[in-house]
C-alpha cells in the first residue's frame, strides 16, 4: 500500500509484531508513509483523530474472535464516507478439508462446522478459531455497508496442508490455480474455499 503512495496506519496487539513493524518501517523510504500502533482490534476506539478510506484485515485475523461485531462496530467511526473494507476470513466450508474424509481424518474434515469454534495449532501455538460465512460478516458490518465484491481464495488451489501436491504434480496444480482464477468470483463458488475475500463500502451520510 505504501509503495502505491498510500499512507498506512498499522495496528497489532502482539509485542513481537509491533516491534518488527517498527524496525522495518521506522527508517527508509516508508518512514513518512507508515505508522504503527499497538492496539487490539476490539479496541479500535484507541485510534483517535484519524479517518480512513480503507480498512484491510488479511488471512483470517478476524477468525480469532467469536463475535465479529466486537470489531466491526468501530468501522463507521474510522471510515470516511464511501470508505471501503476488505476482509479476508476463513469460511465454514473448505473443500480441501472436507476431502480429508477420504483419508480418515474425520475431525479435521468437519472442524469448521463447530458452532463454538475449534482449537487451531500454528507452529505449536494453540488458539480458538471461529468460522464465518459472508452473510454473517455482512450482518456484523450492518445496514450501512454495501457488498461490492465477494471472492473465494484457494477453492481449488491446494491449501498449505496439501503442500505436497504442487511439488509432486506441478502441472495439475497450475490447472487448479487457473480454475480458481476463472470462478473465484462466481456464485456460489465465491462463498467457499480456504478463505473468502469480502469487499464492502460504507454508505452512511
Amino acid at each position: 500500500f505504501a509503495e502505491k503512495g498510500f499512507t498506512v496506519h498499522c495496528t497489532d496487539l502482539s509485542d513481537g509484531m509491533v516491534e518488527q513493524m517498527k524496525k522495518k518501517f521506522s527508517s527508509g523510504k516508508f518512514a513518512d508513509k507508515i505508522s504503527v500502533q499497538q492496539c487490539s482490534f476490539t479496541e479500535l476506539d484507541q485510534i483517535e483523530g484519524k479517518k480512513f478510506d480503507f480498512i484491510f484485515s488479511n488471512f483470517g485475523g478476524l477468525n480469532c474472535i467469536p463475535d465479529l461485531k466486537a470489531v466491526t462496530k468501530f468501522f463507521p467511526q474510522l471510515l470516511n464516507k464511501n470508505g471501503r473494507v476488505c476482509l479476508v476470513i476463513l469460511p465454514p466450508v473448505c473443500l480441501w478439508e472436507i476431502v480429508q474424509l477420504l483419508r480418515g481424518k474425520f475431525k479435521f474434515a468437519f472442524r469448521r462446522f463447530k458452532r463454538n469454534g475449534t482449537l487451531a495449532n500454528v507452529e505449536g501455538i494453540k488458539f480458538q478459531t471461529y468460522y464465518f460465512s459472508a452473510n454473517e460478516l455482512m450482518k456484523a458490518l450492518g445496514k450501512n455497508f454495501k457488498l461490492l465484491k465477494l471472492e473465494s481464495l484457494a477453492l481449488f488451489t491446494p491449501i498449505p496442508q496439501m503442500e505436497k501436491i504442487p511439488k509432486k504434480f506441478p502441472r495439475f496444480a497450475r490447472v487448479l490455480n487457473k480454475m480458481d482464477e476463472i470462478i473465484s468470483g462466481i456464485a456460489p463458488f465465491n462463498r467457499i474455499g480456504d478463505h473468502i475475500i469480502v469487499t464492502a463500502e460504507y454508505t452512511a451520510m
